[in-house]
């Protein structure tokens, strides 16, 4: 009888357990839905919540209150609180390594998040060293043209962007544009979004005639994807409007043979 009510109890706890799971999956969807209806602070709130009722239940170390954790960590992020969410990232992160290993598709897909985050913090030399050695797993586990892999090579491409670093930025964009084509087609949004990439390193190259081509080229495929009141189509008209002004204006001072020092007497 005592074995009996032993067995009982587990299996109300065990019970119990995924009661809760359940309840909290709902709770963070919840929060998710909050978010993206643009009440991020009710969304951070509920997320919280969800995430210390886990920890209560299960531990800090246990992989639900991991995962859900993880989900506060980008919403507080997106909330603005960038160094308390790099702290967040940081615990997940090292218990990841911990139970799954360095190179575990969690531990990677986290660091990733973790590397977003310091860029809009302007660690660009730590999230550089993290987004190169995630794409380097990411290539070798998943391949180059997993979905994953291909927004870890955007994501470093643009942070070398941003570094001034254009000559090997447009390489990979360009190796991007080249993957993009061949899954999504070379008319296709994503793709045009990579052509877009590669057109403002062009203009920074000053390769002017060539950017103002291209930006020509996604603001025709983008206004027929998406219409002319799309703030894509927006972003991609006023990146051809400045693209067309450099290239007017440097034809107009080759023409004039303008030169910005005085003639000498």
């Amino acid at each position: 009888e005592m074995g009996g009510n032993l067995f009982a109890n587990e299996r109300e706890e065990v019970e119990q357990g995924d009661s809760l799971l359940r309840a909290m999956d709902d709770v963070m969807n919840h929060s998710i839905e909050l978010f993206e209806s643009g009440d991020v602070a009710a969304a951070v709130a509920e997320c919280e919540g969800a995430v210390n009722r886990l920890r209560s239940a299960f531990g800090g170390t246990n992989e639900h209150t991991l995962h859900a954790q993880l989900l506060l960590a980008n919403l507080v992020a997106k909330h603005g609180r960038l160094a308390e969410s790099v702290t967040m990232y940081g615990e997940v992160i090292d218990q990841f390594k911990q139970q799954l290993g360095d190179n575990n598709l969690d531990t990677l897909g986290a660091q990733v998040d973790l590397a977003h985050v310091l860029t809009r913090m302007d660690r660009l030399h730590d999230a550089r060293n993290i987004l190169t050695v995630v794409l380097r797993e990411y290539e070798s586990q998943l391949g180059a043209y997993h979905e994953d892999t291909m927004d870890a090579r955007h994501a470093l491409a643009n942070l070398l962007h941003e570094q001034g670093q254009l000559c090997v930025a447009k390489t990979m964009y360009e190796t991007l544009l080249a993957q993009r084509s061949s899954i999504d087609g070379e008319q296709a949004q994503a793709t045009m979004g990579v052509k877009m990439c590669v057109a403002n390193v062009l203009m920074q190259q000053g390769r002017l005639e060539e950017a103002r081509v291209l930006h020509e080229e996604v603001v025709r495929r983008i206004t027929s994807l998406l219409g002319s009141q799309h703030p894509d189509t927006h972003s991609a008209q006023n990146n051809l409007a400045t693209a067309s002004f450099e290239s007017d204006l440097a034809a107009f001072l080759r023409a004039e043979d303008w030169s910005p020092f005085p003639t000498p007497i």
